[in-house]
C-alpha cells in the first residue's frame, strides 16, 4: 500500500513558532514530525511513500533519507516552483497507484 505525502508548502501558518526550518522538520518528541508520519505509516502497512516536494527540497530530501527506514520504497514528486495541493497531486500522478493521501502537518491516530 502507499501513501502520498505533501510536504513542500511554505508553512506560513508556523512561521510564528519555527522560521527557520520547514514545518515537516520541525520537533515533537525530539524528532522532527515527518519521522513520526513515516513511522506511523510502516507500522500500519505502508510500503511505498511518495513525498511531493517544493520548497526546500534538498534541506527535507536529505532528512528523510538519514532515517534510513527498511521495508519501504520512498520516492519523491519534485516540483519546479509550488504548485498547491492539487498542482502537487497532478505532478505526482504517474507515481500513484493507490488512494491514501497525507498532508505534512497532518496525523490521525
Amino acid at each position: 500500500m502507499e501513501a502520498l505525502i505533501l510536504i513542500g508548502g511554505v508553512g506560513s501558518r508556523v512561521k510564528s513558532i519555527e522560521n527557520e526550518k520547514p514545518k515537516c522538520l520541525i520537533n515533537v518528541s525530539n524528532k522532527p514530525f515527518i519521522y513520526w508520519i513515516i513511522l506511523y505509516l510502516l507500522q500500519n502497512g505502508i510500503d511505498k511513500i511518495i513525498f511531493c516536494l517544493s520548497i526546500n527540497q534538498s534541506i527535507i530530501n536529505h532528512k528523510i533519507e538519514s532515517y534510513n527506514f527498511k521495508n519501504i520504497e520512498m520516492k519523491y514528486s519534485r516540483e519546479s516552483k509550488p504548485l498547491g495541493t492539487g498542482g502537487a497531486i497532478i505532478n505526482a500522478i504517474n507515481k500513484i497507484t493507490n488512494d491514501l493521501k497525507i498532508n505534512s502537518n497532518l496525523i490521525y491516530l
